[in-house]
């Protein structure tokens, strides 16, 4: 299992939400019926990478090469201040960028992480 580069830049931004595995269905009654389509519960949550251009193209080879297995990345929660804790996490979806200046870009994605299985 790989670790997260030092080297590269840390998310700015993360934002996330518990998926608790609950579906829903109509049943007959009034209550709807429901059932657990997971064991334990996930996090998915969506990272902003600021980097300059060189930089991103660095950036970007390790994740094809890595992000999309689990890997051990430090993530930043504002839930109780601003804390950083090691965690095992994989990138969900494509990688958008948008420019933001000359030579300047964020780069973002979704992600999942499965709390407690942090190292």
């Amino acid at each position: 299992m790989a670790d997260y580069p030092t080297t590269l830049p840390q998310p700015s931004t993360t934002a996330g939400v518990v998926d608790p595995g609950l579906l829903r269905s109509d049943g007959g009654g009034p209550e709807l019926e429901q059932r657990t389509s997971f064991n334990s519960g996930r996090t998915d949550f969506s990272m902003s990478f600021e980097m300059d251009n060189s930089t991103y193209k660095t950036w970007l080879a390790w994740v094809q090469a890595n992000a999309f297995d689990w890997f051990n990345m430090d993530v930043i929660t504002d839930r109780y201040g601003y804390i950083y804790s090691n965690q095992l996490v994989r990138f969900t979806s494509p990688v958008t960028y948008q420019k933001r200046g000359d030579n300047w870009l964020s780069a973002s994605v979704t992600a999942e992480l499965i709390p407690g299985y942090g190292l």
